[in-house]
């Protein structure tokens, strides 16, 4: 198969087709291959591909290449949609990077580094997209709210969660009759193992997979979901210590105050961003243990609380 793909780049033109590259190693993650070669040049190319025989990949490219078109020092490259055989390939430029999920284990002072790197190129992401819409009121951000949470209900169906879930955005409208919010692009799923590190360097970081992006959407979305990430992969255990957990609401605040959001509110939506970001988890089969239909309430209100206590409060 990958003399195949090799054989589809060059004839797209995207390799040389005189054959001077040779294949060096390719890695196989789920429906992912990367592919480093190397030239007589001495030059190393690398490949991003997505393969599948049963998705169509157009939808995810077109996403990607408007992020790109914001982002392109953060953010793959898009290059073509092939077609070989059965199968559709989405190749996309490759990068050295080290994924935040794969088994790096950094001090706090690199931690620090990592969460503001990705915050501040967060930030940049949504800062431009700011400039594309108007802010909404708060009448206008019920509606949207309430457009979500019906969403959850029919993908998820369990009442008393949506009812939780209802209360609290009713009660956030009361909190803040007042108040406009600018609309921003989201990632969608802004989790650990969709960022890695250019080299290895805290400070350059390339997000992935952007098959979920959207340019309408909350604003703290990709915040809190890779916050919540990021915490859990990083300190485990460790929401009992909310002195060593402090640079993180520090690195929230610094996002909000550049997005101008008011941080309390900021704060107060952070329920209802967790709460939607686990239904996409259970979507892609990996959050069934955040939303078991047994233990939801229980498991959700007690995260909630623990983060509230020592990060958000």
């Amino acid at each position: 198969m990958i003399s195949r793909i090799l054989t589809a780049l060059r004839s797209e033109g995207i390799l040389e087709s005189d054959r001077t590259t040779e294949y060096l190693w390719a890695f196989v993650f789920r429906a992912r291959v990367t592919i480093l070669l190397s030239s007589r040049a001495r030059r190393s190319l690398m490949y991003a591909i997505k393969m599948s025989d049963r998705r169509d990949f157009a939808p995810a490219y077109e996403r990607m290449a408007r992020a790109y078109r914001f982002l392109p020092e953060a953010v793959p490259e898009p290059l073509r949609l092939l077609r070989l055989g059965s199968h559709q390939l989405l190749v996309a430029r490759g990068h050295h990077v080290h994924i935040l999920e794969n088994g790096l284990t950094p001090n706090d002072t690199e931690r620090r580094e990592i969460l503001a790197t990705v915050l501040e190129v967060l930030a940049r992401l949504h800062g431009q997209t700011v400039e594309r819409h108007e802010r909404v009121d708060s009448e206008e951000f019920r509606g949207f709210l309430r457009t979500e949470i019906d969403a959850f209900e029919a993908a998820y169906g369990n009442p008393t969660l949506v009812g939780r879930l209802r209360a609290h955005c009713e009660a956030l409208m009361e909190r803040y009759p007042d108040l406009s919010f600018p609309v921003t692009a989201q990632h969608g799923d802004l989790a650990m193992a969709n960022v890695g590190l250019l080299g290895g360097d805290p400070h350059e970081v390339m997000i992935l997979d952007w098959d979920d992006y959207s340019e309408v959407s909350l604003p703290v979305y990709d915040l809190f979901t890779f916050v919540w990430s990021f915490v859990g992969q990083y300190f485990g255990d460790l929401y009992t210590s909310p002195e060593r957990l402090r640079f993180v609401r520090d690195e929230m605040e610094r996002y909000c105050a550049t997005l101008g959001i008011p941080f309390g509110f900021a704060a107060d939506l952070y329920p209802i961003c967790i709460t939607l970001y686990a239904k996409l988890q259970r979507r892609v089969a990996a959050g069934r243990r955040i939303l078991g239909e047994d233990h939801a309430i229980e498991e959700l209100t007690r995260y909630f609380d623990r983060t509230r206590n020592t990060i958000l409060d």
